[in-house]
């Protein structure tokens, strides 16, 4: 329905010929085809939508088609053209001092340094160059994201404690922010940390923090996360009883999403 509606709104926009209505109308069935995983029909509307921005001289648009390109590239597997895209978005971005987009860009090098490179340190520092920016603008929000991204790197590195220090300082700022889906997804976070580092009483505290927020949001698929993470904390700790009791929850939770979907 959604991509009929835009592709009327395209056909209206073309027969106005305006060109900026026109990439607009592209860019909203490309990004329809893009969250339904359709990166081939995304392409096909995102690399014209850049010739149009270059015509019209839309250099802030030019980036940010780029970086949307590249990003599709990235999911159809195309690490390399992914790449070729994130480098032309990121000049144009420096060149027009668009301090929002190239902190985006900076995450996506991240990324690629971290799933093909295997090059944490290079990774770990895109992602603070990325915060540094978000903290000079004030971009509360997105700082939460990029204090959790250097946190995950860290944890990746096995240095926990510097994990911990970003989640902590993520969740600080997520809970003024009043964002329970966000505080849930950290509690998570910090509770593998301290299963990781083998302080289980510590996990078990932060998963039942972040599973009471789940259940009040009624996130089952973060409840049914909760659930397998403490099962796994009770089975190292040989309480197999209470182990098998909440692995069973996240599995009978897991059905039951299941269920609603195929319906």
């Amino acid at each position: 329905m959604a991509t009929k509606l835009s592709t009327s709104a395209l056909e209206d926009a073309e027969s106005l010929e305006d060109k900026n209505l026109i990439a607009n109308s592209m860019y909203v069935i490309g990004h329809t085809y893009y969250e339904q995983g359709n990166y081939d029909k995304t392409l096909n509307y995102y690399i014209p939508i850049l010739k149009i921005c270059e015509e019209v001289g839309n250099t802030h648009c030019i980036g940010n088609i780029n970086l949307s390109i590249g990003s599709s590239y990235w999911y159809k597997y195309d690490y390399d053209k992914a790449l070729e895209y994130y480098g032309k978005a990121l000049k144009i971005q420096e060149k027009i001092d668009d301090k929002s987009g190239i902190a985006m860009s900076f995450i996506n090098y991240a990324h690629y340094y971290i799933v093909i490179i295997h090059d944490y340190d290079k990774a770990l520092d895109y992602h603070r160059r990325a915060l540094k920016i978000r903290e000079e603008v004030g971009d509360e929000s997105n700082i939460v994201t990029s204090l959790i991204n250097v946190g995950s790197v860290y944890s990746d590195k096995g240095d926990y404690d510097k994990a911990l220090d970003y989640y902590e300082r993520s969740f600080k700022i997520d809970e003024e922010l009043g964002d329970k889906y966000g505080n849930g997804y950290i509690l998570n976070n910090i509770g593998w940390t301290y299963y990781e580092i083998g302080k289980y009483n510590k996990a078990l505290e932060y998963y039942n923090r972040g599973l009471k927020i789940n259940e009040e949001l009624d996130d089952k698929h973060s409840t049914s996360n909760d659930f397998t993470n403490m099962g796994l904390v009770y089975f190292q700790q040989a309480v197999y009883n209470e182990a098998v009791e909440y692995l069973d929850k996240s599995a009978k939770m897991q059905l039951e999403i299941d269920s609603t979907i195929t319906l």
